[in-house]
């Protein structure tokens, strides 16, 4: 601030050879601030310039070169600012393209792994259903078969039973008819 003062005087007394001098800042004059915005799930970064801090006016010329240089100041805030919006642009675009080869992969590993494995159970589970089912089916027929042969086999013996009751029927009958011509054979022998 001492060197300040002193050029300042001599400037102003006209002893100074020095046309122009530095002014110093303690303060940025440009500041960016990153916020974060969620685009589809994905947290992209956005930088924009904060307003504070004074745009710098570096070079202070007591001749006429001052102008051109606080002109050069000006288009260098807006190349910086310019720059601060590419670069907001290229960390989203980055961020973003990330995204997009993860999801990427993520798709693709559900359409060549995940869901050929699923496919193939599936088509297990078919194979073991329709195995069962032809299992029950035989074993179904050969219980029908098998009562099939029980009915034939009780029917026959019915069959033979009945034949074998109008037999014993028939004797029956014709023993009793013999029981009776003896009574009436009697009957005869008594008269």
């Amino acid at each position: 601030m001492q060197g300040y003062s002193i050029q300042k005087q001599s400037i102003l007394r006209g002893n100074s050879t020095i046309k122009s001098f530095k002014v110093k800042k303690s303060e940025a004059s440009f500041k960016v601030q990153a916020v974060e915005d969620n685009v589809a799930g994905v947290k992209i970064p956005i930088f924009t310039k904060v307003s504070g801090g004074s745009e710098v006016q570096g070079m202070v010329g007591l001749g006429s070169g001052g102008a051109q240089v606080s002109l050069c100041g000006k288009a260098y805030h807006q190349v910086v600012a310019d720059l601060v919006d590419l670069a907001s642009l290229k960390t989203q675009l980055v961020v973003l393209d990330d995204a997009f080869k993860v999801t990427n992969r993520r798709v693709n590993a559900l359409d060549y792994v995940v869901l050929p494995r699923i496919r193939n159970t599936i088509k297990y589970i078919q194979d073991e259903l329709d195995e069962l089912e032809r299992e029950e089916f035989s074993r179904l027929k050969k219980v029908k078969d098998i009562m099939e042969e029980k009915n034939m086999e009780q029917t026959r013996k019915m069959k033979a039973d009945m034949q074998s009751g109008l037999l014993a029927k028939a004797t029956v009958g014709a023993e009793e008819e013999d029981d009776f011509g003896d009574l009436v054979g009697m009957e005869g022998s008594l008269t």
